[in-house]
């Protein structure tokens, strides 16, 4: 039986952020969703400033592992939340400025 590692902090940001992004429909948080790689960049983004957390589980149980596995205390989901909120704000800012300026070019 072979052992493998799995990041459940990543499976609950993606949960976190598609929570997040379904009560937000301004455009920005649309474009988001739209640009997959965007959308690679937040989930990133979110990680880099957060305390990951692993399991070691044998590999034909990683389908079994929900994003429920990793219970988050209320300061750790408000945090989360701040973060996911920049990520979006810093990285569809970004995207913005440079789709304008593509389309002034």
């Amino acid at each position: 039986m072979a052992l493998t590692i799995v990041n459940i902090t990543l499976l609950k940001v993606r949960q976190e952020i598609e929570d997040f992004l379904e009560s937000y429909p301004e455009q920005i948080y649309k474009l988001v969703v739209a640009d997959k790689d965007l959308y690679q960049e937040l989930v990133a983004y979110v990680l880099n400033r957060t305390t990951n957390r692993f399991l070691v589980i044998p590999e034909e149980n990683v389908s079994s592992i929900q994003p429920e596995s990793l219970i988050l205390t209320t300061e750790e989901r408000f945090n989360l939340e701040k973060l996911i909120f920049q990520g979006i704000y810093l990285l569809g800012s970004r995207q913005l400025t440079l789709t304008h300026l593509s389309s002034c070019s």
